[in-house]
C-alpha cells in the first residue's frame, strides 16, 4: 500500500516510547496510523494510504500540518511537501538507504532549530501612501503632451521601484544584522518572488529564539512606518530543501 510521508526524522532510535506518540499524534490530529520507517539514524513517519487525494481538501492539508508541527515538538524533522509518498514500505526504505547521507546533513542542520517569518508590507498595501520619490523628473520629460505624460509615469514608476528595493534591502540588512547577534548561525532564506517589501524566513536556535522579542520591539520602534510581521515558530519548512534519489 502506498504511504503519504509526513517527514523525516534525525535518530528516531534514541527517542524513547516513539510508537506510541505516533499513535497519539495519528489520533488526535486524525491523520491516520502513523508510522516509522528507518535506517539506523534516520528514518520517515508515513501514513499507508490507499489513494492520496489529489488536490487535498483544506482539512486534509490542515490535518497534515497539525501532525507535522507535533512530530517538530517530539524531535528533529524535515517535513516533507503534502503529496510526497513512497510506492510501499521498501520502497521507503530503500530510498531512505540510497539517500542516508544527505538525508542526515539536512536533519543535523536544522537539528534544535525553529523557523520564524519576518514580512513587512510594500508601500501602499497597509492602505499608506508611498514614500514620496527624491529628486525631480529630467526637463526632457517636462511639458504637456500624451507621449510626454506617459513617460513620465514610467520613468516615476521607474524611480519608485528603485526606491523601494534600496529601502527592502536596508531594512532586510539591518533585521540580518541585529538578530546575527543573537544566533551567529542563524540561516536566513530571502523570497524573491513575494509581494511584501520584506520577506524573510529565518531558522534559528531554540534557546536564542527567547531573545527575539526585544529585538523586533526595537526594530518597530525605529521603523514605525514599516510595521514587522512576525509568524512561528514553525517546523522547518523553508530550510527542508533536499535532493531525493
Amino acid at each position: 500500500m502506498p504511504l503519504l510521508i509526513h517527514a523525516l526524522i534525525l535518530r528516531p532510535e534514541a527517542l524513547g516510547g516513539l510508537s506510541s506518540a505516533l499513535q497519539h499524534i495519528g489520533d488526535v490530529t486524525g491523520a491516520g496510523p502513523l508510522e516509522l520507517v528507518a535506517v539506523k539514524d534516520a528514518g520517515a513517519v508515513a501514513v499507508p494510504l490507499e489513494k492520496v487525494p489529489s488536490p487535498p481538501s483544506q482539512e486534509e492539508l490542515l490535518r497534515y500540518a497539525d501532525a507535522v508541527e507535533q512530530l517538530a515538538a517530539l524531535a528533529t524533522i524535515l517535513p516533507m511537501r503534502f503529496g510526497s509518498t513512497a510506492a510501499s514500505p521498501e520502497e521507503l526504505l530503500r530510498m531512505l538507504s540510497a539517500n542516508r547521507d544527505p538525508i542526515l546533513a539536512a536533519l543535523e542542520r536544522v537539528e534544535g532549530r525553529v523557523e520564524y517569518s519576518l514580512r513587512i508590507l510594500a508601500p501602499g498595501d497597509d492602505g499608506a501612501h508611498p514614500r514620496d520619490l527624491e529628486g525631480s523628473v529630467p526637463d526632457a520629460l517636462s511639458g504637456g503632451g500624451i507621449q510626454r505624460e506617459y513617460l513620465r509615469r514610467k520613468y516615476q514608476a521607474h524611480r519608485q521601484a528603485e526606491q523601494l528595493s534600496r529601502e527592502a534591502t536596508e531594512l532586510r540588512e539591518e533585521l540580518k544584522l541585529k538578530l546575527s547577534a543573537l544566533d551567529p548561525s542563524m540561516q536566513f532564506v530571502l523570497s524573491d518572488a513575494s509581494a511584501f517589501l520584506v520577506d524573510l524566513s529565518i531558522l534559528i536556535r531554540r534557546p536564542a529564539a527567547a531573545g527575539l522579542g526585544p529585538v523586533f520591539d526595537l526594530f518597530g520602534k525605529e521603523h514605525p512606518e514599516r510595521p514587522l510581521m512576525v509568524t512561528g515558530p514553525w517546523p522547518p519548512y523553508t530550510f527542508s530543501s533536499l535532493t531525493i534519489q
